[in-house]
């Protein structure tokens, strides 16, 4: 196990939020420094839906960290060669989800409600950053005065790039731009985008809706992060900032500032925030150097058929067979 170095850090955090130029508030934060956790939820649903998609959402996160606690200190990597406290962070937002969209098929005044999410998890005694997001909502960082967005967009125009760069442009033009092709609630298989970072002296996270982060730039966001060191007047000089622009969208932020504690002059470098790309495991029969799998839904049914290139050892076959069963759309 990596030698413990949450003594060399010290975290401070805020958030804040703004009804802005909607008639009433779908945002939620989350600022939970004893559970090393930080998020921000921006609902959609309407009046009395949306808001209950992201309260419930950051509700749900709340309580699976508290119900394990302490599981950070563990194995740094699991069995997958995943890094374990990303795993946490992605396990409590599927399960926010599974909330989520429980409550949008129990009644009809709920149904179509849903949620972005952007989830910070520091994991300080090895060093590490989690962040989990899904939706629009944004994560930036700043390190030695340089601004960098960690999250990535899941938006119609990410979706046009990633697998339809072919569109027609006249009819891309046509489409809105204000919409997110993933969302907690939205329907029962959600793919949570994962990214793992170290952590330096003087980091400081941003997590925001998209009615901060579309209406400020990078300048105006450095320049706020600039005035001081202290993370209230961070995230209360962010919603100014984005107010004053006329935003027709509610204003949420919190800002998650990481430093050397009292006494510390460096931190050192234990771990490379880089999940293990393979796993040695320790077995009689050989393994290929890689396997190429393709799931494929077999006609008229809903199994899934796996395939994998070239084929492994039986036992290898038959757990990828039980995760892609796992892992398939469910039937609605």
């Amino acid at each position: 196990m990596t030698d413990n170095l949450a003594r060399f850090f010290q975290v401070s955090a805020f958030g804040e939020k703004n009804v802005g130029g909607r008639p009433h508030d779908e945002d939620a934060i989350l600022v939970r420094p004893d559970l090393g956790l930080f998020a921000v939820a921006d609902g959609a649903g309407g009046d009395n839906a949306g808001n209950i998609a992201s309260s419930v959402a950051l509700a749900s996160l709340t309580r699976e960290f508290e119900a394990t606690r302490g599981q950070s200190e563990l194995e740094l990597v699991d069995a997958l060669g995943v890094l374990a406290g990303a795993r946490r962070l992605s396990r409590a937002v599927h399960r926010a989800h599974r909330e989520v969209l429980a409550i949008a098929k129990s009644h009809d005044r709920y149904r179509g409600m849903g949620t972005t999410i952007v989830a910070l998890s520091l994991q300080l005694e090895h060093g590490l950053a989690h962040l989990a997001s899904v939706g629009d909502s944004t994560c930036f960082r700043m390190r030695s005065g340089n601004l960098e967005q960690l999250s990535e967009d899941h938006t119609l125009g990410r979706d046009v790039l990633e697998l339809t760069p072919d569109f027609d442009d006249a009819a891309a033009a046509r489409l809105p731009r204000n919409v997110i092709t993933r969302a907690l609630g939205m329907k029962d298989n959600l793919r949570v985008a994962m990214r793992s970072f170290d952590i330096a002296n003087g980091d400081r996270f941003v997590l925001c809706s998209d009615g901060v982060a579309d209406v400020l730039g990078d300048d105006m966001i450095v320049e706020v992060l600039q005035t001081t060191r202290d993370s209230e007047e961070h995230a209360r000089g962010l919603i100014r900032a984005a107010l004053g622009r006329g935003p027709d969208d509610n204003c949420a932020a919190v800002v998650v500032s990481v430093q050397a504690a009292l006494g510390v002059s460096s931190i050192p470098k234990a771990h490379h925030a880089r999940p293990l790309r393979k796993q040695r495991r320790d077995s009689l029969v050989p393994e290929p150097e890689i396997v190429i799998v393709e799931e494929e839904l077999v006609e008229d049914s809903w199994e899934t058929e796996v395939h994998a290139v070239p084929a492994p050892a039986d036992e290898m076959m038959s757990d990828l067979r039980a995760f892609a069963r796992f892992s398939k759309p469910k039937r609605s």
